[in-house]
């Protein structure tokens, strides 16, 4: 079982993690950090509120994207951003 979370990292920035659960759930590890802000731009200090939308639903190793919430730094400006990823084990991603 796999979860994409918004997580602090050590910049004290909000970035998107993946945690996995062998326990249906009862305990999680993470695994890695999948989406961290761009440094610069509309996304430039925060990605959160992660909706994964798999290409194909009975594929749970399929291409997929990741929709994301982005903050500027002064908070001037927030979007709906979108990452893909053809990795089967969803670990690494591309903005687009």
């Amino acid at each position: 079982m796999l979860m994409f979370y918004k997580a602090l990292d050590e910049a004290r920035s909000h970035a998107i993690c993946l945690a996995s659960s062998e326990d249906d759930g009862a305990t999680w590890a993470r695994i890695s950090q999948v989406l961290r802000p761009s440094g610069d731009g509309w996304d430039s200090v925060a990605v959160s509120r992660p909706y994964l939308v798999p290409a194909d639903p009975t594929d749970p190793t399929s291409r997929a994207r990741l929709y994301y919430l982005g903050r500027s730094a002064d908070g001037a400006r927030q979007g709906i951003g979108v990452a893909e990823s053809d990795d089967p084990e969803w670990r690494k991603w591309t903005k687009l």
